[in-house]
């Protein structure tokens, strides 16, 4: 490399400030993960067209015990005749969806806290595996568990994640004991969902959909449990009381009907989500490098192509945080609007979210090294990293 040669970040740098004159203040973020809670069980907002594609696309095997097979149950609920939106069985015939139920024995504690992880690869390697998304659910180890174990499993699921990359795998919490907010549970069930959320991962949240009625009423903090108990009553029976004709009848392992009502309908949407889906009122951000969401692997000298892209939906909040950052070969850099980069994490700018077409923010090739370009927005304007969406692609220059 020449003396005068300018660094990658300072290449990037420039053709960023040339972005952020051009549309005034950018808004670039970081490719965000798949969180199913309790506000993802309402099946009328999500398009047929996408169940139908989620169908057609996934093939799907769950290992689970008994609290894990609430989620089956409310899929039963809404299962209807052959054929039918919501039709699934074994091998997906009458247009529905392939799944294979407890085809993986034991669950993500049982018997121990890895062996599922062996399962899952020898399903995979199996000759004729046609599988191409995995579940995994907890019965009550979450509630027992140390940080060390819960980094365990998070650290297994990476790991098949990078070994299977055309097999989509879903992370979970487990579910409620009443123990609130200051719990174990409840920290392990944070450090799952903060790792999701921070590596933009699947997260079907077992636990959400437990501590909230239809209604959207919080029940966690009164000291909620699997049951949807908590120190008042039963939030489930209160709500079909005030609610008649909206509870379905069923048998659901350790809980009430409602429980497994809604969790089937959060795994339809879901799949849906994962399909492609992006309801009407999320925020949607995205990058890629020569169109694609990374990682992508390249010469020194082919040209590299980064290009953002932002949906606000019916967010209309006011100015938020941006974040615009690198790492390049171990070290990390900020885009400090309007100065330019600096060593480290630091604030870009302010302002609100807008619509933003694919635009090339970077084109060029890159000296041979290792690239991680983050872009991230958060709706708490307050200069802290807490991000709300977020996506990143990494490069390796070869």
């Amino acid at each position: 490399m020449t003396r005068n040669r300018r660094r990658p970040v300072e290449m990037l740098a420039s053709t960023i400030v040339i972005l952020w004159i051009l549309l005034c203040v950018q808004s670039l973020s970081f490719s965000q993960p798949i969180i199913i809670d309790h506000t993802c069980t309402d099946l009328t907002k999500v398009p047929e067209y996408w169940i139908n594609q989620a169908k057609a696309m996934f093939r799907i095997s769950y290992g689970h015990t008994s609290h894990g097979s609430q989620i089956v149950t409310g899929m039963n609920l809404l299962k209807g005749q052959a054929g039918s939106l919501y039709w699934f069985d074994h091998d997906g015939t009458d247009n529905g969806l392939s799944f294979h139920d407890c085809n993986l024995s034991g669950d993500l504690g049982n018997p121990d806290r890895v062996t599922w992880a062996a399962r899952t690869r020898e399903l995979l390697d199996a000759p004729g595996n046609n599988r191409n998304m995995i579940m995994w659910s907890w019965c009550g180890q979450v509630s027992g568990a140390s940080e060390e174990d819960i980094n365990t499993y998070l650290g297994l699921m990476n790991d098949l994640e990078q070994e299977y990359p055309d097999v989509s795998f879903v992370y979970m919490t487990g579910h409620l004991d009443g123990t609130s907010e200051a719990g174990n549970l409840n920290l392990r069930n944070n450090q799952i969902r903060n790792y999701c959320i921070r590596n933009g991962k699947i997260l079907f949240d077992f636990a959400d959909i437990e501590s909230y009625d239809p209604s959207g009423s919080y029940f966690l903090n009164r000291g909620a449990n699997d049951g949807c108990g908590y120190d008042g009553g039963n939030w489930a029976d209160e709500w079909c009381s005030a609610h008649p004709g909206e509870c379905a009848q069923c048998s659901c392992a350790h809980s009430r009907c409602l429980n497994c009502q809604l969790k089937g309908r959060a795994f339809w949407w879901m799949i849906a989500r994962i399909a492609g889906w992006i309801p009407d009122e999320d925020v949607s951000i995205d990058i890629k490098a020569n169109g694609q969401d990374g990682p992508l692997i390249v010469s020194h000298d082919t040209p590299v192509s980064v290009t953002v892209s932002l949906h606000p939906g019916s967010y209309d909040g006011p100015s938020v945080d941006w974040w615009i950052a690198a790492c390049v070969n171990s070290i990390w850099y900020s885009f400090i609007f309007p100065t330019g980069w600096s060593y480290g994490v630091n604030l870009c700018g302010q302002a609100p979210l807008f619509d933003l077409s694919p635009f090339e923010v970077f084109n060029t090739p890159l000296p041979r090294g290792h690239y991680a370009l983050y872009f991230a927005v958060d709706d708490d304007a307050d200069g802290i990293p807490d991000v709300t969406w977020l996506d990143a692609v990494e490069i390796q220059v070869q």
